[in-house]
């Protein structure tokens, strides 16, 4: 059996569908610093098989909604930093039979985003760890995906209500039991 780590910033972002036994659990916390600290941390301990980053993002692309799914296939750091990523084309296949997604590539900030003025045109998504994580992940030559669900448009539409973690929390649970069974 892989060992599978399941990564997380916050505990709102934890899978209700997480189950112990199907990997190891790890909250970094948000933010770059304490994201790429709780990389560090997992691989002096240990080196798993394969790593799935999840959670809530901003979406800066007017076509998603809340509770659309954004799979990463890169990823931009606030000062303009690359990493080209693509998620293992088997994995990508498979889950497309499961689940409705859209790739893109994310921008990670060290403070939370209100204009789009300062996000790269290149960009789908927006948050504050995923770059981190993938930069240790790709360093440490460790498989992983980033899959994440919309949950605020940045800037916000007229009327809507932020943040909007209840709506898109079963998105998140449905995420997590597709890829557990894949990978």
């Amino acid at each position: 059996m892989k060992s599978i780590v399941l990564m997380v910033a916050m505990d709102i972002e934890i899978p209700d569908s997480y189950q112990k036994n199907q990997g190891k659990l790890i909250v970094s916390g948000f933010g770059p610093q304490n994201a790429s600290q709780a990389m560090r941390k997992l691989l002096s301990q240990s080196r798993p098989d394969f790593i799935v980053f999840t959670g809530f993002c901003a979406f800066v692309d007017d076509n998603l909604k809340t509770g659309d799914i954004i799979v990463a296939n890169g990823y931009k750091s606030e000062f303009g930093e690359e990493i080209i990523s693509k998620p293992e084309p088997q994995i990508l296949k498979k889950l497309e039979k499961k689940i409705y997604f859209t790739q893109g590539k994310f921008q990670s900030f060290s403070h939370f985003v209100e204009e789009r003025k300062i996000v790269a045109p290149d960009i789908t998504a927006v948050d504050m760890e995923t770059f981190d994580w993938a930069r240790e992940a790709t360093f440490s030559k460790i498989p992983f995906i980033t899959v994440k669900v919309c949950c605020d448009l940045i800037p916000p539409r007229e009327n809507e209500v932020y943040p909007i973690f209840p709506r898109a929390k079963p998105f998140l649970n449905l995420v997590w039991q597709e890829l557990v069974k894949l990978i």
